[in-house]
């Protein structure tokens, strides 16, 4: 009996694993392929594994540490002499680098990589820029296969010298449709939510997900709620996510905004089931600094949620401006103030970006188109059979 492709799915921590990749190694897995994951490990574990996709931990930071990045290494080469895979797909930027490296001393036949955002293009030191950008050029030449989530990324790796745009294939991003669906949303189980958390009839919630970190702009929209808050006395923030203890800019609400206003922030946490949630929220509010292609503005609006987003790479690929939300400066509490002011006075519009965001998620977010497309490129570079292989969208590089 022929031996099924060995692949492997590498990540620096588990969480990516668990939220981001585990759909789309299930769906390699039910068409014919044996799929690993590999991560630090953490309490996204079990739930890939129940998945049914093995799951191998590496000790990776997310921080550059020269010791521990070298037991990484070790552990990471161990794991492919131990497997043999017949190919590594490589994600985010320590994986990227030591996957690449493992992958090339233990002669693994093929590596991929999906870029879901360049570290350089960060408020990094210069010298930290100088040392990713080097990083991406030297990695990219042991590099079979390149997508990209963001097309402008593709712009940017030929700009830097990194890797020609015409060699990288545009992917996009997803969403799985059939979860963040509102004609599948219970009402009962929303009526609970806003008894449990105090949200009452005719208060207007403004719902932000995500790690609670500056990079993701919260400094300034809690400034900005701050003036709203004087304005509108309904208005409230639902806040789902763990605040980052990790990262040296981690935020707390109390911190920035007026203590008059901390008993209108709804702070939920981490939640393993954020379609619960959107019904509560009137806005979505993601105010990032830097994305590469997020996920949380798709799934409110296919949730029929009104986005507001900075407009920077990666938040203009998931919001159409007055489609499914609006666009404003980033790094401003101003902007983010009177983008809100422009929505909550606003109803027409908001219905416009009610309706419009289930139908931009319908067009442009299945994330199964995503999946086959990179499944058609490991059929190809395997030589498997397959039903149709799609065009190769690369971006323009003039």
């Amino acid at each position: 009996m022929k031996r099924l492709k060995k692949i492997c799915h590498v990540s620096t921590v588990d969480i990516s694993a668990g939220i981001l990749l585990k759909n789309q190694m299930r769906y390699f897995k039910d068409h014919g392929l044996e799929v690993h994951a590999m991560a630090a490990p953490g309490r996204y574990v079990p739930e890939v594994e129940a998945a049914g996709i093995p799951f191998h931990p590496v000790p990776m930071t997310r921080i550059i540490s020269p010791m521990q990045d070298l037991v990484a290494l070790r552990e990471f080469m161990k794991v492919l002499a131990r497997e043999r895979f017949d190919l590594i797909h490589l994600h985010t930027p320590k994986a990227v680098l030591l996957g690449t490296i493992a992958g090339t001393l233990m002669r693994t036949p093929y590596i991929f990589r999906t870029i879901h955002g360049f570290y350089f293009q960060t408020n990094a030191t210069l010298g930290a820029k100088l040392f990713f950008t080097n990083m991406e050029r030297v990695v990219n030449r042991f590099h079979h296969t390149v997508f990209s989530q963001n097309s402008e990324d593709i712009l940017t790796a030929e700009e830097k010298w990194i890797r020609r745009a015409s060699q990288i294939i545009f992917l996009g991003n997803g969403i799985d449709l059939t979860r963040f669906d509102p004609d599948h949303v219970d009402q009962q189980e929303v009526a609970a939510l806003k008894a449990q958390y105090g949200v009452q009839d005719g208060d207007i919630v403004l719902g932000f997900v995500g790690r609670q970190v500056i990079q993701k702009g919260l400094r300034e929209f809690f400034e900005a709620f701050g003036r709203l808050a004087a304005r509108h006395p309904r208005l409230k923030v639902l806040l789902i996510g763990d605040i980052d203890h990790e990262k040296s800019d981690a935020v707390h609400y109390k911190e920035h905004l007026p203590e008059q206003y901390h008993d209108r922030v709804i702070a939920a946490g981490w939640q393993t089931q954020p379609e619960r949630f959107y019904p509560l929220m009137n806005i979505f509010v993601l105010p990032s600094y830097r994305e590469g292609f997020p996920r949380t503005p798709m799934e409110a609006s296919a949730m029929g949620i009104p986005v507001l987003i900075t407009n920077i790479r990666g938040c203009r690929e998931a919001v159409e401006e007055g489609v499914n939300g609006i666009l404003v400066e980033s790094k401003s509490a101003q902007a983010i103030e009177d983008g809100l002011e422009r929505m909550l006075s606003n109803p027409d519009l908001m219905e416009q970006l009610r309706q419009g965001g289930p139908r931009k998620a319908a067009a442009d977010f299945n994330e199964r188109d995503k999946f086959e497309t990179v499944l058609n490129e490991y059929r190809r570079i395997f030589g498997l059979p397959f039903e149709r292989l799609p065009e190769t969208i690369v971006a323009d590089p003039r």
